[in-house]
């Protein structure tokens, strides 16, 4: 495939202000973005800048940030992407990652009596 370097852009959706996890997405480098953390994919191509949505059921595996691209290919898109728009469910990571730290707090202070 030859095109420049598609800009990308990674965008937050939620129904809550939320923040912290405004925040945690912004200071971790992730390379992948797990596919319960999609909410959709979008991507702009060739001259006239068209619009098309990714739909989820082609991104089971999640979304390889750091090789987008090669990605995009694997799904057939060969064109001249210029925008890659990656939306992040941000109620749904929050969820996540709050019952993540659940765990490993109590087994940090399993067995700390009160």
């Amino acid at each position: 495939m030859s095109f420049e370097t598609p800009k990308v852009v990674l965008l937050g959706k939620s129904k809550e202000k939320n923040h912290l996890m405004q925040k945690i997405l912004n200071d971790i480098k992730a390379s992948t973005i797990p596919f319960q953390f999609l909410d959709s994919v979008f991507i702009t191509v060739g001259a006239k800048e068209q619009r098309y949505e990714i739909k989820k059921k082609y991104l089971k595996e999640g979304l390889d940030y750091k090789n987008i691209e090669d990605h995009l290919v694997n799904l057939g898109i060969t064109k001249d992407i210029h925008l890659i728009e990656v939306v992040i469910d941000l109620d749904d990571t929050y969820g996540v990652v709050r019952d993540e730290a659940n765990v490993i707090l109590d087994g940090l202070f399993d067995g700390v009596s009160r």
